[in-house]
């Protein structure tokens, strides 16, 4: 059975392509070792194409078949084996080769310290073999190499020797091979240093052919020291040329196609030289001329003196003087231009910047107004057009239209008295337009309701002049507020009449020595509020019709309450212009919230 198994194994070791398991791990641990493919191949005695073939079919083989494979790592150790070169003292100092492990182990990048030392890993594999061969052999080695493991050396030089290219022991048991296509016996050609492969000495022909003037440029590019090295590889690949047809051909097409890529780079490179050449005359044509020189202009003799003028000046920008595109030459100078100052604008360039506010042209109330004949004085020149932008309604919103009581006896025409004017703060920020100079009581008092026994009164009430029937200040109101303000009518009224008495009835005699309506008992607010005040004034202005039922629903039951409310509220707001803006802005906010949704029914 045992020999059965070993022919199993010598069977399967044979025939791939005409080359041995044997043969191949030798040629693989030729090239671990740095030799070219075609020195080995020579040493061998193998055809290139042969062993392209016979690569191929043993990888497929030893991927598909493991016993295969690990029949091909003994013969690739012994093929290492077999190129064994000294490397001391690992080879022979057990504590050297302990100090060498421990440095491999702990070395961030153990493949620079081996080749800071020239070594390869095919040298560790070997001088692990050596070592466990004799650790195997006699077990005090393998005793001591563990002690001085436990507390290495330090790991000090090394001194390896060179490597040497040998045919395998197949290669020197089968002898020449002889190339039936040829009809020439194949002698091993001995390895020569350096060696290069095909296809780098097919590049090295070709970038000497093109490149005759950098001949020993072209020999440092591609390792080589002088022209005795490359005459030495010349012969060896000569002769292997010669033996190969097939090689020859190879040889042939890879030195025309670097032929072609040097071409192509140089007739690149002679593109660029001529594009450089062609702009130096455009270059120098766009520098300016050199002026005469002082020496010249002024004789041999005279001193050379610089000028004033340039004694205080700096250095010129060094300004670019290559061609501009597309390939023309540039000006010699920057040509400058003095940009014109724009004319400065005239005052009467920004009189109409600004749009005039439309202000309706009626009184401006709650201010009193002088007699008609008064001259109203006008605004500064610098407000003439500057006036606010006011949206003002043009609706009727005051006087408040007269009850059911009958309208009043028209007053007598008399001169009217001299009243107070507005502060004159206040005056300078009124509209600028002229406002007419009108009465500005608002409020015509209806006939009041005489009771019995009571003595009528002679002086007939005051009438608002219908000029006022038509002006307006647009405010708004809520309407939950005047739902409120109508349901709970009865309830203000009462709890106002608590706190703050009104005088809803004038005696005869304060109306005759005032002339005018009784004042309000305590403050204001208690009776109408500002924004009361303010929707009653926007819905009397949408609805003067209905006058005598907003006056209900506001608790203004007879003239003379709404005569003493109005004149309150008029003399408050005369005082305080911040609260009569305030009043202002509530009237165009109840005003327009009217004129879009209607007054409360």
């Amino acid at each position: 059975m045992a020999a059965a198994g070993t022919k199993e194994a010598a069977e399967a070791q044979e025939a791939s392509e005409g080359l041995s398991l044997a043969q191949y791990a030798a040629v693989r641990a030729a090239l671990a070792e740095g030799f070219p493919l075609a020195d080995v191949l020579a040493v061998e005695g193998l055809r290139p194409r042969a062993f392209a073939r016979a690569d191929l079919a043993w990888k497929q083989r030893l991927a598909a078949e493991p016993e295969l494979l690990a029949t091909y790592e003994q013969e690739l150790a012994h093929a290492e084996d077999w190129l064994d070169r000294q490397v001391e003292p690992l080879a022979e100092d057990a504590a050297a080769w302990a100090g060498f492990l421990a440095a491999f182990g702990s070395h961030p990048a153990p493949f620079e310290l081996l080749q800071e030392n020239g070594m390869g890993m095919n040298d560790v594999a070997r001088l692990r073999r050596r070592w466990a061969r004799r650790a195997e052999e006699d077990a005090k080695v393998g005793e001591l190499i563990a002690e001085l493991r436990a507390k290495p050396g330090k790991l000090g030089p090394l001194r390896v020797g060179s490597r040497v290219l040998k045919p395998s022991r197949v290669a020197a048991a089968r002898g020449p091979v002889v190339d039936a296509t040829a009809g020439e016996p194949t002698a091993p050609v001995p390895s020569s240093e350096p060696g290069l492969g095909l296809a780098e000495y097919a590049a090295l022909c070709a970038e000497i052919e093109a490149l005759p003037t950098q001949r020993a440029r072209v020999l440092r590019r591609h390792g080589l020291a002088d022209e005795e090295a490359r005459a030495t590889l010349d012969r060896r690949w000569q002769a292997a040329l010669a033996r190969d047809a097939a090689l020859a051909k190879d040889f042939e097409r890879l030195e025309a196609h670097h032929a072609r890529r040097l071409e192509m780079l140089l007739a690149r490179a002679r593109d660029v030289a001529d594009v450089e050449r062609s702009t130096v005359p455009l270059a120098a044509s766009s520098a300016p001329s050199a002026p005469p020189s002082r020496e010249a202009m002024a004789g041999p003799g005279a001193p050379l003196v610089t000028p004033e003028a340039l004694q205080g000046t700096g250095p010129l920008l060094d300004v670019p003087r290559c061609a501009a595109v597309p390939f023309v030459p540039a000006p010699g100078e920057l040509a400058t231009v003095r940009a014109e100052p724009k004319p400065p604008r005239t005052a009467e360039s920004l009189t109409g910047t600004a749009p005039l506010p439309d202000i309706p042209q009626r009184a401006a109330l709650p201010f009193p107004q002088t007699s008609a004949s008064a001259t109203v004085k006008p605004p500064p020149p610098v407000v003439a057009e500057t006036g606010p932008l006011l949206d003002i309604p043009r609706g009727p919103a005051l006087p408040f239209a007269a009850g059911a009581s009958g309208p009043p006896p028209p007053s007598t025409p008399t001169a009217q008295p001299q009243r107070p004017r507005a502060p004159w703060e206040i005056a300078e920020t009124s509209p600028v337009q002229a406002p007419p100079q009108r009465p500005a009581i608002p409020f015509a008092a209806t006939t009041p309701a005489t009771p019995a026994g009571a003595p009528a009164s002679s002086k007939p009430v005051p009438r608002a002049p219908a000029e006022l029937g038509e002006t307006s200040l647009s405010l708004e109101i809520p309407r939950e507020l005047l739902r409120q303000t109508a349901r709970g009518k009865a309830a203000v009224t009462g709890a106002t009449s608590q706190s703050y008495r009104v005088s809803s009835s004038p005696s005869p005699s304060s109306n005759v020595d005032s002339g005018g309506p009784a004042p309000v008992a305590g403050p204001i607010e208690a009776v109408l509020s500002l924004p009361q005040y303010a929707a009653l004034c926007a819905e009397l202005a949408l609805s003067p019709d209905a006058a005598e039922a907003i006056f209900q629903r506001y608790g203004l039951d007879s003239s003379e309450r709404r005569s003493a409310v109005d004149a309150a509220w008029k003399e408050r707001l005369s005082k305080q212009s911040a609260e009569y803006a305030q009043w202002q802005e509530m009237y165009r906010h109840y005003h327009a919230h009217f004129a879009k949704r209607g007054t409360p029914g």
